[in-house]
């Protein structure tokens, strides 16, 4: 069965069922906790963006919600569409002035793993479009992704170099995608952690994990 790669919002009434089970995930209650003690949360829990992303290998979504103020929490899913395996992740996100700061949740235990500048969006972004049919970003990020228009920002030039990668060691290479997982530890964002989290996702259902972590 040929499978189309697409990206497409959530509907309401997906999101609301997205956020209840959020609310009840185990990590995120230890997240909205821990920033309620150090004061970057209100009483609010709203998903402001949230996609369904689906290729001929994995199927999944990731979504944010605002905790008020500066917090919010980053969750994905994603499932392999073969063998059913599952990879979820979230991610707690503080973000003051042009610092991002994300935190996850180990052994019960909420701790800071990454913390850098903020990058703006390329600077000539009227003239560098990302194109209306990219899975997941840009004009080089996702299945059927390959430009050939110039990357719209620094999360697509690690796309873009990813998908070169590829071209010369073949697809789902281990090393490609562990480089582009580098290559976005250097990024920061909504779409920079999204496209981590399912090369991620890909590098486990691939049994490649032990090159990335």
């Amino acid at each position: 069965m040929n499978i189309t790669n697409y990206k497409r919002n959530l509907s309401e009434a997906e999101r609301n069922f997205w956020a209840r089970r959020l609310q009840e995930n185990n990590e995120a209650r230890l997240l909205i906790d821990f920033f309620a003690q150090e004061g970057g949360t209100e009483s609010t829990f709203e998903v402001t963006q949230g996609s369904q992303l689906v290729s001929e290998h994995q199927a999944g979504i990731n979504m944010e919600v605002s905790l008020g103020r500066d917090s919010f929490i980053w969750y994905s899913t994603f499932n392999h569409t073969q063998n059913l395996s599952t990879a979820e992740n979230v991610t707690g996100v503080v973000i003051k002035g042009n610092q991002e700061q994300l935190y996850h949740v180990k052994e019960g235990q909420v701790l800071l793993f990454k913390e850098s500048t903020i990058h703006n969006l390329n600077t000539e972004s009227g003239i560098v479009t990302p194109q209306d049919n990219c899975l997941i970003y840009g004009n080089w990020c996702g299945p059927g992704c390959s430009g050939p228009s110039d990357p719209i920002d620094g999360v697509d030039s690690c796309c873009k170099t990813h998908d070169l990668c590829y071209d010369r060691n073949g697809y789902f290479d281990c090393e490609c995608d562990a480089a582009l997982i580098r290559c976005l530890d250097n990024q920061s964002g909504f779409w920079a952690w999204t496209i981590r989290t399912y090369f991620l996702a890909q590098a486990g259902f691939n049994r490649c994990s032990e090159i990335i972590e």
